[in-house]
């Protein structure tokens, strides 16, 4: 199978990008295969969705085994990503192998279990809508948590006297202390503790 569409949001590219569906229905007894592929133009939004600078390569597999509420879904997703380094901004290559799987059940399953009630130590499960499992949403939410959040170069630092006022005195409330001297007429270091 293919992804299907880009879908663009207000500011450009939002997720969900890729439009991979299937019906439960579809699903035979003995369980599927799908193997997701995407074309260039789809990395390109997927990429500008997740705030990549590029995303060359990303594909997936997944197998389907129905259960008594829905279906199981085993994937891998594989991606090679650029992102911009959190100090430097330059490009920081990530290669990304990733194995998971999620459970989605019918709306009705779902609504039974939070009759029944009860605190559980899991997640709840994934709700499918209209009993359709949406392979390109599930990848995209597995691609995102497998991203770096803050990719750096190895060699990155920060410029000197970036933390220059974290000496004595210093520090982020510094400036509120100072607000607060001013506004008080009182040292913050003179107030008796309680």
């Amino acid at each position: 199978m293919t992804a299907g569409h880009a879908k663009s949001g207000a500011g450009g590219a939002s997720l969900p990008v890729l439009g991979n569906r299937l019906r439960l229905q579809d699903i035979p007894p003995d369980g599927a295969s799908m193997v997701l592929s995407t074309t260039e133009a789809e990395r390109a939004s997927l990429a500008a969705a997740c705030g990549l600078l590029d995303l060359p390569a990303f594909t997936g597999s997944a197998e389907i085994r129905r259960t008594d509420t829905g279906v199981r879904v085993a994937g891998r997703l594989q991606a090679k990503a650029v992102a911009a380094c959190v100090v430097s901004l330059a490009p920081v290559e990530q290669s990304i192998d990733e194995a998971f799987e999620v459970d989605l059940v019918r709306e009705e399953a779902a609504g039974a279990a939070a009759d029944a009630g009860g605190e559980t130590e899991t997640d709840p499960p994934d709700v499918m809508i209209d009993d359709m499992i949406d392979f390109g949403t599930l990848f995209e939410e597995h691609l995102v948590l497998a991203l770096d959040p803050y990719p750096r170069v190895a060699d990155a630092h920060l410029p000197d006297g970036y933390r220059a006022d974290e000496g004595e005195g210093g520090g982020a409330f510094a400036g509120l202390a100072g607000l607060r001297q001013a506004m008080t007429g009182a040292d913050v270091a003179d107030k008796p503790k309680d």
